[in-house]
């Protein structure tokens, strides 16, 4: 009880006639501030970068097919190299998520 009526007063939750208490905002602390959505919906925030610039790679590699100068594939390599750091950060928090998707 006492822990929860300090987080009551710091305005994380409330408390209704009856005694119950309710979450007011949602709060992301640790290693939840690294994923985005809502209840037992979260992904980690690097996967929308992962995404898009792996669509931007793609999309240029074909662009690029017909001219593949030096510098073409400098930029391609440089592109590359984003996404799968990008890919890499976005599967190692998804293995970090403190709440496992469990079947019903």
């Amino acid at each position: 009880m006492h822990h929860l009526e300090h987080l009551r007063q710091l305005g994380l939750v409330d408390k209704d006639v009856h005694g119950q208490y309710t979450i007011r905002r949602d709060i992301r602390v640790g290693v939840l501030r690294m994923f985005v959505g809502r209840g037992r919906l979260m992904v980690p925030r690097f996967l929308f970068y992962a995404t898009f610039y792996s669509s931007v790679t793609a999309a240029l590699t074909t662009m690029l097919l017909g001219y593949l100068d030096w510098y073409s594939i400098v930029l391609l390599g440089l592109l590359m190299s984003v996404c799968v750091v990008l890919w890499y950060e976005a599967l190692k928090i998804w293995r970090e998520q403190p709440f496992p998707e469990q079947e019903d």
